[in-house]
């Protein structure tokens, strides 16, 4: 699995707040839970050093990405707070 970079770290993660699959960059759909990905990095709603560390310049001068792990969600809470959110 390639690394991901600044530009395209929101393909590596499915956004979806339920599944926490890693995905191949330029996938249409997540492996895991097949949410259609979000292209590049404006699907990516935090800030870039919450979610990890840049671990330096790959050979073709982009930002190499070390992600924290992601978080687990209850799904029993996530269901709650958007059930109560309607």
């Amino acid at each position: 699995m390639t690394k991901p970079t600044e530009v395209n770290i929101a393909w590596w993660l499915c956004m979806s707040n339920t599944c926490t699959k890693l995905n191949d960059i330029g996938e249409e759909r997540c492996k895991g839970c097949d949410a259609k990905l979000a292209k590049g990095a404006t699907a990516w709603s935090v800030d870039i050093n919450e979610s990890g560390q840049c671990e330096g310049i790959d050979s073709k001068g982009k930002a190499v990405w070390n992600l924290h792990e992601a978080k687990r969600v209850d799904l029993s809470e996530a269901r709650a707070e958007r059930h109560l959110s309607l």
